[in-house]
Order: structure tokens, then sequence, then C-alpha cells
């Protein structure tokens, strides 16, 4: 107890320590409209630096305050008819040079990926901004003991009280982050499940077919889909359960980036096979591809068909590790999904259309190849070393 009080003192001076006084204020919005008089705590973390109540414009001015850093979090209550609303932001606000930020939680309501249970379950759209202030302590204590009231509480009511009880717990259930978050982890269970089945099924089927037939090409492009789809309902489900875990809260902006790379990655893949199946001429096998490049060759018509190809390739540009360290996290995060999506396009050529390229072409691809994935590399190395410090 004597080592905890004492690692709390010094906690506590070194806050102070490295702290400095200034003025802190916060214009809060919804879509542009103001978040009035609401009860604001500023915080860093879970300590409370400072208190005060929005206006009917959405600003707050908590005074002079102890600042750590201009990144800042806030945490707001108010006294409804129906009740109460609370809500807490962690890690989407940055007070600029003269301590002031404009907050709107439009972005953090559609990173929750449930906008309308999260703004209702906040009071975002309370739109008692006309009202002058909040509803008198009275009328919330008489609202609040009602819509906790037991069942029979009046016996003369014709069970009339009974109703209210039942409407007030159903709102409650609609308006509840857990509750939407749970519905929302067993429905992507639910969808995974589903494609389980899906793809047992089209296991049973490719095996009745040889694997230079069409059949078995279609099939074999029908399963990796669906592996894919598996693959994003997960990182999906995974966010969720995060998102779970942290209180039933939106994620923090370095999972939303870690999360939405994956998901990005994942598309990518999901854009790569659409374009193979497009190459395979709606179920030709590539064998029959091949073979009419063939006769294209035969033709004469080689050269048209090459610079078709050419078109297809999009060049990219190189950069050195003392260029990708002065590139932000985002910014290098779709470098290399950049990257990935023209280094699968490259495969795909040489895959379906490589034994029609000229060998100086074909060359020039292995190698650009090379360099690509020596590029995703150096992406991943710098993206590694942020997250170290």
């Amino acid at each position: 107890m004597k080592n905890f009080a004492f690692l709390l003192f010094f906690l506590l001076v070194a806050f102070q320590a490295t702290a400095q006084s200034k003025n802190a204020s916060l214009t809060i919005t919804y879509k542009g409209s103001p978040l009035c008089y609401w009860d604001v705590t500023l915080k860093h973390g879970d300590v409370a630096i400072g208190q005060g109540k929005t206006d009917d414009k959405g600003f707050v001015d908590f005074g002079s305050v102890q600042l750590v850093s201009t990144g800042v979090d806030a945490s707001g209550y108010k006294k409804t008819n129906n009740g109460e609303k609370k809500w807490d932001v962690k890690g989407y606000i940055k007070l600029n040079d003269q301590g002031h930020a404009d907050f709107d939680f439009d972005p953090l309501v559609q990173d929750s990926g449930m906008p309308s249970m999260m703004e209702s379950a906040w009071g975002l759209t309370l739109n008692d901004c006309k009202s002058g202030s909040t509803v008198s302590n009275t009328s919330s204590e008489k609202s609040t003991t009602t819509g906790t009231s037991t069942t029979g509480t009046n016996s003369t009511d014709n069970g009339n009280s009974n109703s209210t009880e039942s409407n007030t717990t159903t709102e409650t259930v609609q308006h509840d982050p857990a509750q939407a978050y749970a519905d929302q982890k067993l429905a992507y269970e639910n969808q995974i499940k589903n494609i389980d089945r899906k793809l047992l099924k089209k296991k049973e089927e490719i095996a009745k077919y040889e694997s230079n037939s069409a059949e078995y090409q279609e099939l074999n492009f029908d399963i990796q889909e669906l592996e894919l789809e598996k693959e994003l309902t997960q990182v999906k489900l995974e966010k969720t359960e995060k998102s779970i875990a942290r209180g039933n809260l939106p994620l923090n902006k370095t999972d939303r980036d870690y999360y939405n790379q994956r998901e990005d990655e994942i598309k990518a893949k999901q854009d790569t096979l659409k374009e193979n199946r497009k190459n395979l001429k709606n179920g030709k096998t590539e064998t029959e591809i091949k073979n009419e490049q063939v006769d294209e060759k035969a033709d004469g018509n080689v050269d048209e068909v090459e610079e078709d190809h050419t078109e297809e390739i999009e060049s990219f540009d190189s950069y050195t590790p003392e260029q990708l360290k002065e590139m932000g996290t985002v910014g290098l995060q779709k470098l290399k999904l950049e990257y990935q999506t023209k280094m699968a396009k490259r495969n795909t050529v040489l895959k379906t259309r490589g034994s029609t390229l000229k060998p100086d072409k074909r060359t020039q691809i292995e190698n650009e190849l090379v360099e690509l994935e020596r590029m995703i590399k150096l992406c991943d190395e710098e993206i590694a070393s942020r997250k170290d410090k």
C-alpha cells in the first residue's frame, strides 16, 4: 500500500513537472451542428484536467489547465427527459497553438461502423440548442425514476406502468452500444459459418472435374473469391472484438489504420482475382488462351497484342530509405498497397501471356517484379521501425 502511494505521488510530481499552464477550449459539433449544454471534462487519458459546459454554439472554455501535450481527450454528460447521455473521446482531439480545437464527431461515428446507433446512444442528435439549457434536475430525476420503476408500482393504472417500462427497456436495448457490438459480432460469425458451408460445397464440386477443364477453372475462382471474402469478414470480426475489448468504444487511430491496411490488402487481392478471371475470358482455360495467342502470333498480330499488354502495366517510382523516412505512416501504407497492386498485375501478365512476350519485354517485367518486391520490403521495415518507437 505504501509503495502504491509513493508511486502515485511520484506520478503526480512527474505530471506537474512536465505540464504547462495554458488556456484550453473546444468547439464540439456533429455534422456541423453544435452539441449544446453538455457538461464536458477535458482529460489526459483518464486524468481530468478541466471541466466546463458547452454553450449554444457547442463552445466550451476550460480556462487555464495543465497540459502535458496538445493531444487531449474529452468526455461528455447530459441529463435528458429520457434519462442521461454520455460519450467518451480518446485519441481524436489535438489542440492548436492557441489551445483550441474544433472537434466534429462525424469521423468517430463513421469509424464505429454503426453510425445511426452510435449517434443515438451518445445523444449527438438531441437538437436542444434552442431550449436555452438542459432539462432541470427535478425533471430528469422524475424521468429517471419513471424509466426504472418496477413492475406493478402503480396498481391503479390498469397495466399502463408495465407498458411504459417495456417501451423504455426496448429503447435502451436499441441504443445500447454494447448490444449493437454484440449483434455485429454475431452477424460476422454467422457470415463466416455461411461462407464455410459454401466453400465445402464448392470443393466437393471441383473434385468432379479435371484440372484443365473450364468447369474446374470456374469453380477454382469461386473458391478463391469465397476464401478472400472469409478473410475480409474475419478482419471485420477482429475489429468488432477489439472495440468490445475497449469497453464498446470505436477503435483508436492506430488500430483503425492497422485494420484499414489489412482490409485494403485483401480488397487488392480481390481486384486482382477479378482481373485474372477476366483474363481467362469467362471460363476458358489458360491453355486455350495461350493457343489463341499463338494463332495471333502466326497471323502477325503479336505487336498489337504486346502493345495492349504494355498499356495495362503502369509504371512506378522507386524511393530511397531516406525518402521513405520523410513520408507519413498512412502515405507509406498507401504506397505499399500501390506496389502490391502493380506487382500482382505484372504476375498476371507473365502467367497468362508470358509465352507471347518478346524476351526483352519479359525480362523487363521480371526485373520490375524484383524491384517492387524490394520496395515493399523497405516500406515494411520503415513502418515496423515506427511501431517500435
